[in-house]
């Protein structure tokens, strides 16, 4: 055998290992594999090495080895022959610390060489990793860095310091992520390591290191949902505890031998460890049905001592902590975080075992005499447990009334963030055992329905608890967010439940405001905060994988519900068992098929929804074991579940795209109602081949098809649904206005519905606008690279390529046109967009004089280009140069803003932000938004002057011109958008939708410009981002990206022909006006899988 330094790959290729002491070999290193290991060949007869010993006050720094853990730990064994240790780094490993680098083994080092690894960690990681576990897991303060550096030498507890060492570094591994990353082993390493000696350990006389271990796996395997392991781990650790408090304070010997050494410190450190074991075993039991171990009575009848200070536990106590057991006198300081933590935990734990044993719903528990509001009931005394508790404390530890920002200053962050957490989640759990599980859309607190309490409330009583329930959730939202934005985030499974807990609240509301009286206006955005630090948290612990499914699959039901007030009508929270026992669950299980058949089978009846051929697919690791997925994964899985038309396989981050696999065309007539209309009916659809899907009813965003498919209305139709579908009170207008007159001839009568409109639009004279003509559609409103309608005069003067080519030789043949302000494209390289613009207007106006001006009646143009191009902006400058070169030459300026006005670029007329009037516009589809077709024509004063000056006519007429039920119920769509100040809200919107776009689309390949304002966004596809090149027109890639998305339940609006009307794709986005926030990210979330899923096929 070779007795110098190879790897176990040039062993087994049975070649030279050609290396410099370290790894990686030559040989390794050029073929890519960062796995290398250097060590000696084990000759016959070898020896286990012994562990390295190091004297008292020895540095460990100094150890042979122990700076760098690439190179090798040489260790004397008995025989006075070297041994030679290596582990491989852990930078070649997954940046996670869980496994190792995709598509490459590694055999895990053994449990020999991972003791040589320990031992030559150097002193400062170690003093490093025990100052992040103090700070990010302050339920376990229980590491003392004096104590746990003398044992870590000592050999009376050497070993049991070790393996204390290896399952901290596996919790708080993902934070030693700068030089140390080079030297570290994964968490799975490590807590294995744990585990394997735990078991030699836990029959051995006790030892404090051995419980603080059990501690810490038991938190370990709770993160890794291994929610058994965890429970027998916590009450080894309590036995174990009990086995050596009674060693020290039993009044006669017992058979296991007195602990030592006996010094404050370590006096200290037991005592801290004693109420960790009763902090664990209240997390532990906290939402099962299992009687906690260690009761605060049990903790006092064995005479524990209360829990130490900062300072006590730093420095030994004055006196014996059995000493101390009356607590201090006044509120208790951020020094005293751990003793007020045990009592939160302690009343935490009680809320919990309330609510998991049924709160109000057991037995009895709605007579009378037990209502929350009684003196002395269950639900009473926590809640007097609870602000005693509250009170207890230093008005300082008080959120929001001091900032975390403050107390992270200090060292105390994470201490004041938990204290907070634990009253909040508290007050939240109470609150919210007594508010419906699925609330009527216009319901306000009053109260559980199922059952109903006996009694009714004292006044006030349930505006003030949805005040209280609904501001915990916020508050712990608001107190993570402003804890992560200083450096003090939190990944323990006590803080996800938190957060997980404030999310389901947060999504409660933002879909029933009434149920807290309108007062969380930011129930949306706190929601999503809460999200994304689940989907940060699920990365590091898989726990939260089961929180994000509940919350998806709990979005999915009041988004249904808020859609269609009939749907679950009646229905209660006895309805949907699972889902409910999900939403408090601490353990979480991962329930999401039994969600998604309450939710579904609690409907009112409906046809049936499709038997999906291919069910949802999972990808897995290589062990067999189901990655965790990302929070879009899960909405792609839960829109298959929901939808049945797509097969998605989960991937478990962004970085690992969801791969779909598309099913037909949404227009395929699998995805009608085929007993209604056949191919065969009578109604001429735009394509003879493909029936459309049949809509059965509409709500907010929401289309409902007769297939049981609920599709969200990403784009408005076609940027027209402006206050989304089902709104009652337009219905309510068009009635009534049916009841009084449906139809006059404008020649000879008016209405005051036809009045009203224009009124609305035009009172003021807003920008000179004087008056307005009413008729059918926007091509009828034009006729007169932009798309302005479908009539001969409208397509005449119109450049989409493909729509034009039948009237070829039919168009009016008077119309010139120019260059169209579409920077992407036509921008030249090198050239500004000043320069641009310039070039432009000068191309415009070398045209006006190469027609001849007089000769030019009008200009016209959409602000800005809609279906045709994509929400082609402007650049600055432009409309302005126009309008200056119309009144140079005498030219009138018609702006197209039929699919860009009525406020959906955030101002009512697009033409607001270029600081220009024109002398006509005409708007359409969100003038009626929907509800009726409905077109406008407004006229400048001073057009209307040369009218009024010559014929005093307007010779032309519509036989529905100013269609009474039309104008009517534009005007109520009209004045809904003013009255709620919808335009502003689109504004605001807008920059929400244009933020969510560049992020969730930024790692695209073939996105190449994102542009729009408002609630009018496109995004435009291309080959390569460099040459800008389009795809085969042939393959539509706009049109495919808006067919995946369809499938997943988003409509949007794709576009073809973008850049010269035979070349480019692009999908438009345009939501109605009153789309959530929530909306918006999951809009912008399908969006991307679409994407991903059709740059699959075609890059």
């Amino acid at each position: 055998m070779r007795s110098s330094l190879s790897c176990d790959v040039c062993r087994r290729n049975k070649v030279k290992c050609v290396n410099e002491g370290h790894p990686p070999c030559r040989k390794c290193e050029k073929a890519g594999n960062l796995e290398c290991v250097l060590s000696r060949p084990e000759k016959p007869g070898a020896r286990t090495p012994k562990r390295v010993r190091l004297a008292a006050g020895a540095s460990r720094d100094d150890t042979p080895g122990g700076a760098v853990l690439g190179a090798r730990e040489t260790v004397p064994n008995s025989s006075g022959s070297v041994v030679t240790a290596s582990i491989s780094s852990s930078s070649q490993r997954n940046v996670r610390g869980h496994g190792h680098a995709p598509g490459q083994s590694h055999e895990a080092p053994s449990l020999g060489n991972i003791t040589a690894h320990l031992a030559a960690i150097p002193n400062s990681i170690i003093l490093k990793t025990l100052n992040i576990f103090s700070c990010k897991y302050p339920e376990l303060a229980v590491l003392h860095p004096t104590v746990f550096m003398r044992d870590l030498v000592d050999p009376r507890s050497q070993k049991e310091s070790q393996v204390l060492l290896a399952v901290a570094l596996a919790v708080t591994r993902d934070q030693l992520r700068d030089h140390e990353d080079r030297i570290l082993l994964t968490r799975d390493v490590y807590a294995s390591y744990a585990k394997e000696h735990l078991s030699e350990f836990i029959l051995q006389p006790p030892k404090v290191q051995v419980v603080q271990t059990l501690l810490i796996i038991t938190l370990h395997e709770w993160g890794s949902r291994d929610f058994h392991r965890a429970w027998i781990y916590c009450g080894i650790a309590i036995r174990i505890m009990q086995a050596l408090h009674s060693a020290r304070v039993a009044p006669y010997p017992l058979d296991i031998p007195s602990p030592a050494p006996n010094d404050p410190l370590t006096l200290a450190v037991e005592s801290r460890t004693y109420w960790a074991c009763f902090i664990m075993d209240c997390t532990v039991n906290a939402g099962t049905y299992n009687p906690r171990m260690l009761p605060r009575t049990e903790m006092r009848k064995l005479r524990v001592g209360r829990p130490l200070s900062a300072v006590e536990f730093a420095f030994g106590p004055a006196a014996p902590p059995a000493a101390a057991e009356p607590s201090v006198s006044g509120p208790l300081d951020i020094t005293q975080s751990f003793e007020i933590m045990v009592g939160g935990f302690d009343v935490w734990a009680q809320v919990m075992a309330f609510v998991f044993n049924d709160g109000r719903r057991a037995e009895g528990m709605c007579r009378a005499e037990n209502c929350p509001w009684v003196e002395g009931t269950v639900w009473a005394e926590l809640r007097r447990s609870l602000e005693e508790w509250r009170a207890g404390q230093h008005r300082r530890l008080l959120y929001p009334e001091n900032s975390a920002a403050v107390h992270i200053s200090l060292g105390y962050g994470e201490s004041f963030t938990y204290l907070n957490l634990l009253y909040y989640v508290s007050t939240l759990m109470l609150h919210r055992e007594y508010f419906p599980l699925l609330p009527e859309q216009d319901q306000i607190p009053q109260g559980p329905v199922d059952p109903c309490l006996q009694a009714e409330a004292p006044a006030g009583w349930w505006d003030e608890s949805a005040r209280e329930l609904f501001g915990a959730a916020e508050k712990i939202a608001r107190l993570l967010h402003e804890t992560a934005e200083c450096g003090g985030l939190l990944m323990t499974p006590f803080v996800g439940f938190c957060a997980f807990t404030a999310c389901c609240m947060n999504l409660y509301v933002s879909f029933f405001p009434r149920m807290n009286l309108g007062r969380s206006p930011d129930a949306a955005k706190l929601m999503n905060w809460t999200l994304d630090y689940l989907k940060e948290f699920q990365s590091v612990w898989k726990l939260g994988s089961g929180w994000i499914k509940t919350i998806q699959n709990t979005s999915l039901l009041y988004e249904r519900a808020a859609a269609n007030r009939s749907r679950y009508r009646g229905k209660s929270r006895s309805d949907f068992n699972h889902l409910h026992q999900s939403l408090h669950e601490f353990r979480n299980v991962d329930r999401s098929d039994q969600h998604l058949q309450e939710i579904n089978s609690a409907e009112t009846p409906m046809e049936p929804l499709p038997t999906p051929t291919d069910p949802p697919t999972t990808s897995t690791t290589a062990g067999g074991e189901q990655p965790p997925a990302d929070a879009s994964a899960l909405l792609g899985q839960m829109l298959a579940e929901r939808n049945h038309c797509c097969r998605i396989t989960m991937a478990p981050s962004r970085e690992d795209p969801i791969a779909i696999e598309p099913s037909p065309l949404p227009c395929n007539s699998s995805l009608h109602d085929t007993s209604k209309v056949s191919k065969d009916g009578h109604l001429l659809h735009r394509s003879l081949v493909h029936t459309p899907a049949m809509v059965e009813s509409a709500k907010g965003l929401n289309l409902f098809l007769s297939n049981g498919q609920t599709v969200m209305d990403a784009c408005g139709g076609a940027a027209v649904a402006l206050i989304g579908h089902g709104n009652e009170e337009v219905q309510t207008a068009m009635l009534e206005q049916a009841s009084k007159v449906s139809y006059v001839h404008t020649q000879s009568y008016t209405t005051p519905a036809a009045e009203g409109l224009a009124h609305i639009l035009l009172n003021g004279n807003p920008h000179g606008l004087e008056k307005a003509l009413f008729v059918g559609s926007g091509s009828e409103a034009v006729e007169q690279q932009s798309y302005h309608g479908n009539t001969l005069g409208a397509m005449s003067i119109s450049s989409n390529v493909a729509r034009k080519v039948p009237y070829e030789g039919f168009a009016y043949p008077h119309v010139s046109r120019v260059s169209p302000p579409y920077a992407y494209r036509y921008m030249r390289e090198q050239e500004t967009k000043a320069q641009f613009t310039a070039r432009l207007l000068q191309e415009l106006e070398d045209e006006f004089l190469r027609v001849g001006p007089e000769r030019v009646v009008a200009f016209v143009a959409e602000t800005i280009m809609g279906a045709t191009s994509g929400c082609v902006t402007p650049p600055t400058g432009y409309f302005k140069g126009v309008r200056s070169l119309c009144d140079k030459y005498g030219i009138l300026l018609i702006l197209d803003e039929i699919m860009c006005g009525v406020g959906r670029t955030g101002t009512f007329f697009a033409f607001e932000q270029e600081g220009i009037v024109p002398d006509i516009v005409t708007v359409a589809k969100g003038l009626g938004g929907g509800y009726a077709a409905i077109a406008g024509v407004l006229v400048h004063s001073k057009v209307v002057d040369v009218l009024r000056s010559g014929t005093n006519a307007f010779n032309n007429g519509h036989t529905y011109q100013a269609h009474p039920i039309s104008c009517a119920t534009a005007l109520a769509v009209q004045r809904i958008v003013q009255r709620d100040n919808l335009v502003d809200r689109c504004a605001k919107m807008g920059r929400v939708l244009e933020d969510l776009l560049r992020s969730e689309l930024r790692d695209c390949r073939s996105v190449g410009n994102i542009r729009g304002r408002g609630l009018f966004w496109a995004v435009e596809f291309v080959q390569d981002w460099t040459s800008k090149e389009t795809f085969d027109p042939k393959m539509g890639f706009g049109a495919r990206v808006q067919q995946v998305a369809y499938q997943a339940g988003v409509a949007l609006y794709p576009g073809g022909g973008t850049v010269d009307g035979t070349k480019g794709d692009h999908i438009l986005i345009a939501p109605p006006f009153i789309v959530t926030e929530q909306q918006l990210r999951h809009i912008c979330q399908v969006l991307r899988v679409a994407v991903e899923a059709v740059e699959g096929e075609a890059l």
